[in-house]
């Protein structure tokens, strides 16, 4: 009787330890593209004053779909494994 309990904690213990695994695996692919997508949208350099109105939204729409998906992938992360609000609190603090 215990030998059959202690087998199936042990086949319980694979299945969660495989969704953990998961997860991890989806916060880790999900944070680090939220940092970078957020600082490429911080280090992106805007048009000045002489460039075209079409260059200016141009410009203006490639850094904040940029920051778009900072914000996207940091939830992804965060809601995947907790480590993952470390994205989402270096997306706020810029």
């Amino acid at each position: 009787m215990t030998y059959r309990v202690l087998w199936s904690t042990r086949l319980h213990l694979q299945a969660v330890a495989g969704l953990v695994g998961i997860a991890e695996s989806l916060g880790v692919v999900t944070c680090i593209p939220a940092i970078l997508a957020y600082m490429a949208a911080a280090e992106a350099q805007l048009p000045g004053p002489s460039a075209s109105r079409r260059e200016r939204w141009l410009a203006a729409l490639h850094h904040w779909g940029l920051v778009a998906a900072a914000i996207l992938l940091s939830w992804v992360s965060a809601l995947a494994k907790e480590v993952g609000i470390t994205a989402r609190e270096s997306a706020r603090a810029g």
